[in-house]
């Protein structure tokens, strides 16, 4: 199975089309962007129905794999970010704002700048968070910030009780991106962390930036937006590092299944004789 993704930036920008035709493809867009997005909202906010049991169990699974194989690095990424008062201040809103702002910004960009690979670059995205919303139906999972001071998450060695309490960061200080607000309660699946589609997106904005221009400023931001989101995810205790991996394997996936869709759509699209030619 090929999971590689083309990420060589074109010799130029292709300008978008001009007149109805621009007018008629924005409407279609945001259309399916609108429609598709109360899809994801809908699907996200009912999959935790029932789920809080099996949203545990799994937490303990996940928790038990990260400490076998020597990954589970989460509460030392928390206490390192809760040293200086700025950066979990920052990270808590890069964790809140970005993750939405940030994507849709590349999202627009790809659209206006690059009409040429938007609609691959737009499905992989949509393949991504449907493969995603899958995930949190099957598989609920309560993230490291619902064990606060717990007797298990979070032991150094045999011994050591150092971490054993993960604080949930948005919830401090009043932050408006609280999972205890009214309007996070109403909307958000607390359950909804493998995989994890915050990296999941991050990365897709940096694929799609690599692919789209040379700039280097660009690249290091989308880089940046990566690894910063990787960080993030971890440092609030809402991920752990295998939910990151998570979304990374739903990406992968989700470029593999529309590259095997456009190859049956090229055969078919060949005339008989030269297909047969071909095999």
């Amino acid at each position: 199975m090929s999971v590689a993704l083309d990420v060589v930036a074109p010799e130029r920008t292709e300008l978008p089309p001009t007149g109805v035709q621009q007018t008629n493809s924005w409407v279609r867009e945001l259309f399916l962007v609108l429609v598709f997005y109360h899809v994801y909202q809908f699907a996200r906010g009912s999959a935790d129905v029932g789920a809080r049991g099996r949203a545990f169990r799994h937490a303990r699974w996940i928790v038990d794999a990260e400490k076998s194989l020597h990954i589970f690095i989460e509460p030392a990424i928390q206490r390192a970010a809760t040293t200086w008062d700025w950066l979990i201040t920052f990270t808590n809103g890069y964790y809140g704002s970005v993750h939405f702002v940030g994507t849709i910004t590349v999202f627009v960009w790809l659209f206006v700048r690059h009409p040429t690979i938007y609609p691959r670059m737009r499905n992989l995205l949509g393949v991504t968070t449907g493969l995603g919303l899958i995930c949190f139906w099957v598989f609920p999972l309560a993230p490291p910030r619902m064990f606060p001071c717990n007797e298990w998450v979070a032991a150094i060695g045999p011994e050591s009780t150092v971490g054993n309490c993960v604080v949930d960061t948005l919830n401090r200080g009043g932050s408006p991106w609280s999972y205890n607000s009214g309007v996070a309660r109403a909307i958000a699946n607390q359950f909804a962390a493998m995989p994890s589609l915050h990296f999941g997106w991050a990365l897709w904005c940096a694929i799609v930036i690599f692919a789209c221009t040379r700039s280097r400023t660009l690249r290091n931001l989308g880089v940046f937006h990566a690894a910063f989101t990787l960080f993030a995810i971890m440092a609030t205790a809402n991920h752990y590092l295998l939910d990151a991996v998570g979304g990374v394997v739903v990406l992968l996936l989700a470029n593999w299944i529309i590259a095997v869709a456009a190859r049956r759509r090229a055969s078919r699209a060949l005339p008989a004789d030269f297909a047969h030619e071909s095999v």
